[in-house]
This record gives C-alpha cells, structure tokens and sequence, in this order.
C-alpha cells in the first residue's frame, strides 16, 4: 500500500512537470517603465490609511518629483510634492496618511514626474481607491480590487433580494448594468473621420443573463408590423471630447414582467448609429411592446469584460430608459446616448477597434477574436487565458492596449503557437535578450506604432521614441527596442538620419503595403526571431523596397541578409520583360487558390522554409530554371485571365494538362539535388500540386480543403 502511494505521488509528480514543460503559461508584459512606485497601505481607522511609498529609479533621473493628487473630500498629511532621488541606487521611502470626510470611494493617483537620458518622459504612475463604508476599516485598493468590493456588495444585494422578494428578486444583470444618458450632439453632424469595417454583432444574451432574458431573435417576424428602433451612441475620448462608440452591439430588448425578451442586435456604425427592425408581436392580452436597449463593449471580434473573480465576468454594458406601449408601425428614435459610469471600457473598446481595422484593412487578414480584462493587477498578455489584461490607470495610454493587441493577435496568427524564451521583466535598454524575447515584445510595439503612427511608445507616465531609438546594445536581434524600430522603419514613410551616408533609413515611397507585412510574412509562419521573419517578409518584397528595407535593417544594428524569392530570381534571370507582372500575378495565385486551406498553408509554409535552397538549385540547373520560369509565367497568365474574367473562370479549366505535367517534370528534377528534408516536403505537397490539370479555380481549393480536412479560418 505504501509502494502504491509512492506511486501515486511520483506519477502525479511527472505529469504537472511534463505538463507545465509543454504548456507552460506565458504572460507578455508592458515594458517596465524607468521608475518604480510601490504602496504598502496601513488602515488606521474607518476614515484613515497610513500608506509608506517607496520610489526605485530603474535608470538615472533628472528632477524627478513624486505628486499625490486626492479628490475633494480626502486630506493629506504631508506635502503632496516631494523630490525624487535620481540615483538608481537612492530608493526612497515616504509615509503619509489619507483620511476622507465621509464614506465613499476617492480615486488617488500617485505619480512621479522626471527626465532621463533617451526618455521623453521618465516617470511613471499609480492608481489607487480610499474606500470608506460605515463600520468598516478605511481602504486603500488597486482599482481590481475596488470591482471585487463593489461584485461583493452586488451579491448581498442578490441575497437580499432573494430573501425579501423570492417571486420577483434582483439579478445580476440589473445591479452591474451602467446607465446610458442623453448628449445633446445632432447624430446628423457627426461624420466618421474614415471609413470603418463593421463586425457582426455578438450573440445577444450573456451566461449570466439567461436566468432572466429569453431569446426571441429566431422567432421575430421582421416583415410583420414592424417597429423601428434607432438611435446614437457616444462616449467620452482621453482628450474629453464626446465621440461616437464604434462596432459596439446593440441589444433591442421587450421589458416584460418576469423575464425580458431579446428581440435582435445590431452593431454601430462608424457615426455611433444604429437601427434595428423588428415586429410588434407582444403576445396575448399585452398592449404593445416596452421597449430599451442595451450596449455592450462586445462584437464578434473583440470584447471587454470585468474579469475580477468574483461572479461571473461581465462585459460592459450601459441600458435605456424603456419606452412603453409602442404600437406597430411606429419609429422608437432613443436619440443620442452615452455611456455613464466605467467609459474606460468604452475607451480600450475603441483602442481595439483601431487595432482590428488596420490589420483587417490595412494588413488584409482579419487577425481574429480578441477578449480583454480590464481593471487588472498588471497590463499583460496571457497565452493560458488566451486574454489582455490592462492594469488600471493604464487604459490612459493608447499604446499599452495596442502593444498587448499585438501580442494577442500573433497569438492568433500563429494559431495557438508561441515562441520559446519569453515572457518575463524587460525594458527597451535590455541587452542580450533572447532573440524569441526581442521580437515577441518588439512586435507588440511594432503594432502599436502602425495603428498609432506618431513614432513613439507613449506609457502610462513615460514614452520612448522608437523613430530615432537608441541604446547601448549593438545586437539589433537582441533587443527589442533595435527590432521595434527597424520594422517600423521598414513600414513607415519618415526616414532616420541625414541618409546623405549609407547610415539612415531612406523609407518615403518604396515603403511596403502592410499586407505584405502582415498577411503574406507574419500570419500563419511562426517567426520567433526578427531574423526569420524577415526570410519571411524580404520574399515578398519587390526590388526598390527589398533595397530599403535592408538600409532599414541595416540602421537599426540588425545584419540582414540580402534574399530575392526563388520566383522573382527565375522570372528576373529567365523572362526579364514580363518579370514584374509574373512575380505579382503568381502572388495573387497563392492567395486566391492556396491561402485559407490546410494544403494551401502547407504550400506556403514548404515555400518560405526551403526557399534559399530552392533559388540555389534552379540557379545552377539553368534547364530546371527555364521550366520554373514557363511554369510561374502560365499560372500568373491564368491568375489574371481569372481575375478579369470570374465568371469563366467558374466554368473552364484553371490548370491545363500541359503546366501540370510541367510541374510534375519540374518538381522530380529539384527533387534529385534537394536535401532529404527539402525532398520529404515536396513529395507531401506534389499530389496536390500535380493532379490538378482540368480543375477550376474553385474545384482546386474544394480539393485542398477537402484534402486538409477542413479550411483554417
């Protein structure tokens, strides 16, 4: 018996290593910001907390000063300026002691003030809650924990409500509803400042709304005496200004006795608009529908939620007024509505929003469904939860949401698949990261900078310029600053340095579409290092763009090597007059037949690994070479015939007999000089590739999908 529980224990023992060793969780983290603030509070009675600050400069400061700013209603003991030490060896503590007048919650920021060397701001900030209720200690809590206080009050609430009112008790859903309110903004002035992609709508009833919400969506008779239901929603920005809240859902609900009736959701526009139909039908003995709405910070690409543990999680949402008795063939206009308490939520919601516009629009793949937390203990991202995390008092800082959002969406472009040797403390100046480290973190600010193009990492009380970075490490792959910086500077339009030396970033107008940087180079290849993506990138890129991108490389400490793609070395070499064309034309082949399908992918991913090798082999066969450059040339021809002609192409053959036999001929003949693991490639996509003579474009994808089982996304 004794053996056998020995046993127990060691196998158990085995399997939480071997399970953390394959799966172990990774949070990726905001850089760490140049100084340090850390609060240690003391309640000394219900109305006081002694709090000891202790201030740690992480790199030299200049007239660095720690400020306190408290709400009416809250006094400070001690001066609410204070010099901050700048010698990264000078930790400082402070006490101090809060004490509010009356019960209540009062936000208090802590914030430090400072320049440093490379910095444009070097201070940092945090906030914090004095929570005071009758009979109980003064608190001073994280804004997590002040959600976990208020989810504890909600459910005596509910306990209380279900003792006193057990036919007709309070829900969840009633008590962390915010309220919407009216703005006196004319929804006809307001013109979107872009055109915007529009998601569809999340599903209508959240997990913890089902025990009082019905869905009625599939049983709403639209065509049958219809109401209209429109209206505009806004929130505030960080600057102040009231502005339209974009690709939110929103819920069109009957207010029943019992429970409420979801009648549909709709999404709103770039304007904040809405408009929803739906019919009049009440049921029996009811005299017309009660009718409000409901908005959630959700869509079905991305979501926040209050996640603080307590009760399930919630995304944010704001109510209407309900509008009574509406009779059919009437117009419920709710005019225009912003929403009330928690409008942070509305404002990381639009942050994300940015993030999936510009890589859907601009990057031309739809980087998939992100969720976020907010408030957190620490702006994070996580690979176990699959979510970000934003800290409180961070949502101030555009570019900490859209660094995680690119965290989060290489998480999704990689298909659940994340790199080694990450996760951890960094900051820009690190030297001798780990190449995975240096381009996980550099990516994220790299995303940043895209959708938020003003050249520099703003946080929350510091910011960095990335346009003209600079630190001690002379590895660019090593650092993620060197690699935030050399792909912005890929990206970008500005250039670096006087370029009247061979040391700057030329840039201007030989900058690559993103697509090219993000559909064609990032998604779907699992790049973890700055290095293998740009095997990756510098295929795709075309001869003036190819040139620049290597200066770019070049000016930010990362030695790239120069790389033509085996198509454009044997168009170029073999049929210089139609190269161009060719090169794009067999591009638009890969997207159109081979991207989104299992087989297709594996195409694709056989291509970039072995493409060094592949461009040797045809370079020195000049017979392989000519067979390459007829091949590539016909499947560009029949590309764009397709293009300009669908409808033909529905019908006639894509490939004929004699480019397939081609291809057979041409694939053995690369096959004999290939390496063993090149030729093992090859001969699981050659079938595909090969047999494929009298298909449509159409038949061809139904045959790689069907042969990979099912279609990525």
């Amino acid at each position: 018996m004794k053996y056998l529980e020995l046993f127990k224990r060691i196998f158990l023992l085995s399997f939480l290593v071997v399970t953390l060793s394959v799966a172990a969780p990774v949070q990726a983290r905001q850089p760490d910001a140049p100084v340090s603030v850390e609060l240690k509070p003391d309640s000394l009675d219900e109305a006081t907390v002694q709090v000891t600050v202790t201030v740690s400069p992480n790199v030299r400061l200049q007239g660095g000063v720690l400020r306190i700013d408290v709400p009416r209603g809250v006094s400070l003991e001690g001066p609410n300026e204070i010099e901050v030490r700048g010698d990264p060896e000078a930790v400082q503590q402070i006490d101090l002691q809060l004490k509010a007048e009356r019960p209540g919650e009062f936000p208090i920021l802590f914030s430090v003030k400072a320049s440093a060397e490379l910095y444009e701001e070097a201070g940092t900030s945090e906030k914090r809650y004095l929570v005071i209720r009758e009979g109980e200690p003064a608190q001073l809590v994280t804004g997590k924990e002040r959600r976990r206080i208020l989810r504890r009050d909600i459910q005596e609430r509910l306990e209380e409500s279900r003792r006193n009112n057990p036919d007709d008790p309070l829900f969840f859903g009633d008590l962390i509803t915010g309220n919407l309110t009216r703005t006196d903004i004319d929804p006809d002035r307001v013109k979107p400042d872009r055109d915007v992609l529009l998601a569809p709508p999340a599903p209508g009833i959240e997990d913890y709304e089902k025990a009082y919400v019905v869905e009625r969506t599939d049983e709403v008779v639209k065509a049958l005496d219809p109401i209209t239901v429109t209206g505009s929603i806004f929130y505030q920005n960080r600057s102040g200004s009231t502005v339209p809240l974009v690709n939110a859902t929103v819920d069109v609900r009957d207010s029943d006795t019992g429970f409420d009736e979801q009648l549909t959701s709709v999404i709103t526009n770039g304007s904040g608009s809405f408009s929803a139909v739906v019919d009049a039908d009440d049921g029996w003995f009811q005299n017309g529908r009660d009718i409000y709405i409901r908005v959630r910070t959700t869509n079905s690409r991305f979501r926040v939620q209050d996640c603080a543990g307590i009760l399930p999680d919630s995304t944010y949402s704001w109510s209407s007024n309900v509008v009574n008795s509406v009779s059919d063939g009437t117009t419920v206009n709710f005019g225009s509505l912003s929403v009330g308490a928690d409008n942070e939520a509305a404002i990381i919601f639009q942050d994300l929003d940015d993030g999936w516009q510009f890589l859907t629009s601009a990057g031309a793949f739809d980087p998939g469904f992100v969720d976020l937390c907010w408030p957190e203990g620490a702006s994070v991202y996580s690979t176990f939860w699959k979510e970000i995390d934003i800290q409180d008092g961070d949502e101030v800082a555009r570019d900490i949401v859209l660094h995680e959002y690119g965290h989060a969406t290489m998480h999704n472009a990689y298909n659940g698949f994340w790199p080694s040797n990450t996760g951890g403390a960094h900051t820009f100046d690190d030297t001798n990261q780990h190449p995975n480290f240096a381009f996980v973190e550099g990516w994220g600010t790299v995303i940043a900078l895209a959708v938020n193009p003003d050249g520099v990492y703003n946080s929350n009380g510091w910011s960095r310029s990335i346009e003209s970075f600079s630190t001690s490490e002379t590895d660019g792959t090593e650092n993620e600053g060197w690699v935030a910086a050399a792909y912005n500077d890929v990206r970008d339009t500005a250039s670096d340095g006087g370029c009247g030396d061979d040391d700057c970033d030329p840039s201007g107008s030989n900058a690559p579409a993103f697509s090219k940087m993000w559909r064609d180079s990032f998604v779907g290849n699992n790049s973890e290092t700055a290095l293998e993506y740009w095997d990756h990138l510098c295929g795709e890129l075309d001869s003036d763009e190819h040139t620049d991108a290597l200066a770019a490389m070049d000016f930010n400490r990362i030695d790239a090597p120069s790389c033509r793609c085996t198509v454009s070395r044997v168009m170029v070499a073999s049929a210089p007059n139609q190269a161009t064309q060719s090169i794009a034309a067999v591009r638009r082949f890969r997207d159109l037949a081979l991207r989104g399908t299992d087989v297709g992918e594996e195409i694709i991913d056989t291509y970039y690994a072995h493409m060094g090798e592949a461009t040797k082999i045809l370079m020195e066969d000049r017979e392989a070479q000519k067979m390459a450059a007829q091949v590539f040339g016909r499947i560009g021809e029949m590309t764009l015939r397709a293009e300009k002609d669908p409808v033909g192409a529905a019908k006639r053959p894509f490939l004929d007999v004699e480019t397939a036999q081609m291809s057979q001929e041409l694939i053995e003949r690369i096959q004999k000089a290939a390496s063993p693991e090149f030729r093992s490639a090859l001969e699981r996509v050659r079938p595909v590739l090969t047999k494929s003579d009298g298909m449509t474009l159409d038949e061809l994808r139904e045959r790689m999908t069907k042969s990979g089982l099912k279609e990525r996304r």
